[in-house]
């Protein structure tokens, strides 16, 4: 086979754009950081590298939604913690209204007292979170307490959940319908606080609304125990979380961020077997006096 001038023009010229593209593709690693700037670089490395960064963007919401869980249960402890006080309180009050040695002016000073502390009450249910109220369940723009009683609507007798991985959950906490109300469909704490202050008022039976009122202390207590049950299971998965994520950045770093040591020696021989072809090129393309005589 007789080999033209022709034919090693058109083969130089060939081998003249494969270096550029060697370099052009050196460069652009150096410049990104990145193994593959493109899927057609290298499609195995490319759909990996775009399923773990998907993997990362779906851990990042499931983080940003144990914080924002964190903050609503921590808003939720520390009204419960407080309403525990409250709940002493109104016992110490009970008790001394059960006193029947009492003057008809400390029985009115005692429920003077019980209705400053279902005011309390009320500031408790209404806790807010970025104007959001923690205790009105899936209705948090909605007081959970307000003029006409606890908010008894469906929305507000389920509470929020946090999806914090694929398929799970964490429920946000209680209610102030499970907390306020220990049993279905009956006297909730406010009423029953109103009750109590129109019986000590008139000096009646303060004996057996203590007997009723063990009922609301031992609801509030196992809610309080729930919720800190909940934040223990938040911190777990929480860190489960943080360790997929810092997993998944080693992942993808070493799917798809080139070693700049690598990227340098391959643009440095790139860029030598470039000038190499440039100098074959010249000599092929340098017409000879053979060339001039055909």
């Amino acid at each position: 086979m007789r080999i033209t001038q022709s034919m090693l023009s058109e083969r130089f010229l060939a081998d003249y754009q494969a270096a550029l593209r060697r370099i052009a593709r050196a460069e652009e690693q150096l410049a990104t950081g990145r193994k593959v700037v493109r899927p057609s670089d290298d499609p195995v490395i490319a759909l990996r590298a775009l399923r773990t960064e998907s993997l990362l963007r779906d851990v990042a919401q499931f983080r940003r939604n144990a914080d924002y869980a964190r903050s609503f249960l921590d808003a939720q402890e520390r009204s419960l913690a407080e309403g525990e006080d409250l709940l002493k309180r109104v016992r110490e009050l009970l008790v001394q209204g059960a006193n029947t040695a009492l003057s008809a002016e400390a029985r009115d000073a005692v429920a003077s007292e019980l209705r400053a502390v279902r005011e309390q009450f009320a500031a408790v249910a209404n806790t807010n979170l970025g104007g959001r109220y923690v205790f009105s369940g899936e209705a948090t723009t909605e007081p959970a307490y307000g003029p006409s009683g606890l908010l008894d609507i469906p929305p507000a007798q389920r509470p929020l959940v946090a999806a914090l991985s694929p398929g799970v959950s964490l429920p946000l906490g209680v209610t102030a319908v499970e907390l306020f109300r220990p049993a279905p469909g009956g006297e909730d704490l406010f009423r029953f606080l109103e009750r109590a202050e129109d019986v000590i008022r008139t000096g009646g039976d303060v004996g057996a609304v203590l007997g009723d009122f063990e009922a609301f202390e031992d609801n509030w207590l196992r809610r309080h125990t729930y919720v800190g049950s909940l934040q223990n299971r938040l911190e777990l998965m929480a860190s489960r979380l943080e360790s997929q994520a810092v997993s998944g950045e080693k992942l993808l770093s070493e799917t798809a961020d080139t070693d700049l040591a690598e990227a340098v020696t391959r643009l440095t021989t790139a860029q030598n077997v470039y000038q190499a072809a440039l100098g074959v090129g010249a000599r092929i393309l340098l017409p000879s006096l053979a060339d001039f005589l055909r």
